[in-house]
C-alpha cells in the first residue's frame, strides 16, 4: 500500500526544507511516494517532462540512520549530517567510493565519520523502475555490511532524482501519529489479554512490516484460537447464551485495492482466504514449496511495499478481534458479579 502525493512550488530545488502536512500522509508504517515538480519564479506551471526515448540518467539517495525517524521535514539534498549509523569510515575519510558487482555506491559520512547517506547513479526507464532498482541493489549493499560488521541499518528516506527532467521523487515510510493521554486513562488488562497487549506493542515498536504481520497475525491466531476456546468454556459454565459477536474486516481508505473485497467480510475469511498462507507463512518458514513458488526475499523493494499494506490492513483486524474478546471477558466478569 501505498499514497501519491505531488507538491509544485515555485523555487523549489533539492535544498529547499519541506514540512509534510500529517494529513496528506498514508496510514502510519505504510509507504508514501512524493513528486516534486520544482518551478521557476517566472513560470508558476511546472515544467514540460522530457519523454525517456529508451532509459535516462537517475541519481539516487537513501539517508540511513541507527533506528527509525520520525520525518516530518526534510529537503531532497539529502545532507550527510542529519543521518547516523553505527558503520564509521577511517580517519580522514569523508566519504568512500564501493564498487560492487550490482554497481557503484559513494558513501557520506557524518561529523562523527558514520555512514549517513547512500548514492547511485544508474539508468532506467522511469523513476518508479529507477527506485525500485536501486532500493533492492542498496539492500544487498546494506545486507552485506549488516552481516560483515555486525551492525544495524535503517533506511529513513529514499530520493530518486531525475536528470533530464528536474524532477524529484521522494519515498518513505509514513510515521506514528501523535496522540493525547485521557485523563482518565486507567491502563487495565486483564490477565488472559497481556501477552495478545504486549505483542500490539512489540508490533508498533518495529520498523519493519514483515515482523508486524507476523505479531497481528499472534495477535489474531491467539484470539480465534486458544482464547476463544477458553472464552466458550466459561460462558458455558455460566449459563450465558452463545454471541454471534462476528469479527468484520473494518473500512479504511489506505487499505490496499488487492484487500478492499474482504472489507465488510468476516476477519475470519481474511486469514484464512488471504493472510495465513500467503503471508504469515511466508514471515514464518524458510521453505515455502508447499504453497508458494519462492522464499520471501525481504529485500526486495516491491515486497518491502506489499507487506507494508498487508501489515496495515493486519493491524485493523487484530484490534477488532482484541476488541470483540475484551467485550467477550467483560461480559464473564459482570456475570461472575451478579
Amino acid at each position: 500500500m501505498s499514497r501519491e502525493i505531488k507538491l509544485t512550488k515555485i523555487g523549489l530545488s533539492v535544498s529547499t526544507p519541506i514540512s509534510l502536512d500529517p494529513d496528506l500522509l498514508a496510514a502510519p508504517g505504510t509507504v508514501n511516494h512524493i513528486q516534486i515538480e520544482p518551478v521557476s519564479r517566472n513560470d508558476e506551471s511546472p515544467p514540460t517532462v522530457k519523454q525517456q526515448q529508451s532509459q535516462g540518467q537517475f541519481l539516487c539517495k537513501a539517508g540511513v540512520s541507527k533506528g527509525p525517524r520520525d520525518l516530518s521535514d526534510f529537503n531532497a539534498q539529502m545532507d550527510p549530517k542529519h543521518g547516523s549509523s553505527f558503520l564509521s569510515l577511517p580517519h580522514g575519510t569523508a566519504s568512500l567510493r564501493l564498487r560492487t558487482d550490482f554497481g557503484e555506491f559513494i558513501l557520506e559520512t557524518n561529523e562523527h565519520r558514520e555512514v549517513s547517506v547512500i548514492s547511485h547513479q544508474m539508468m532506467a526507464t522511469d523513476h518508479a523502475s529507477a527506485s525500485n532498482d536501486f532500493v533492492s541493489r542498496l539492500n544487498i549493499l546494506l545486507d552485506s555490511l549488516s552481516y560483515e560488521y555486525s551492525v544495524p541499518f535503517f533506511t529513513t528516506v529514499v530520493v530518486v532524482m531525475d536528470l533530464a527532467n528536474s524532477f524529484i521523487h521522494v519515498t518513505f515510510q509514513s510515521p506514528p501519529t501523535r496522540a493525547m493521554l485521557n485523563s482518565d486513562f486507567s491502563g487495565g488488562v486483564f490477565e488472559e489479554m497481556q501477552p495478545v497487549i504486549a505483542f500490539y506493542r512489540e508490533a508498533q515498536n518495529s520498523h519493519s512490516p514483515y515482523y508486524r504481520v507476523l505479531c497481528y497475525s499472534k495477535i489474531i491466531e491467539g484470539l480465534r484460537g486458544k482464547l476463544a476456546r477458553e472464552f466458550q468454556t466459561k460462558a458455558k459454565m455460566l449459563g450465558l447464551q452463545a454471541t454471534s459477536d462476528k469479527a468484520i474486516v473494518p473500512f479504511h481508505p489506505d487499505i490496499p485495492a488487492s484487500m478492499k473485497s474482504y472489507v465488510g467480510k468476516s476477519v475470519e475469511d481474511f486469514w484464512k482466504g488471504f493472510l495465513e498462507k500467503q503471508y504469515r507463512d511466508a514471515v514464518a518458514h524458510f521453505d515455502l514449496s508447499r504453497h508458494l513458488n519462492a522464499t520471501l526475499n525481504v529485500s526486495e523493494a516491491e515486497e518491502f511495499e506489499r507487506f507494508t499494506g498487508v501489515s496495515f490492513v493486519a493491524e485493523l483486524c487484530a484490534r477488532v478481534m482484541i476488541e470483540r474478546h475484551r467485550k467477550r471477558l467483560e461480559l464473564i466478569e459482570r456475570t461472575l458479579r451478579t
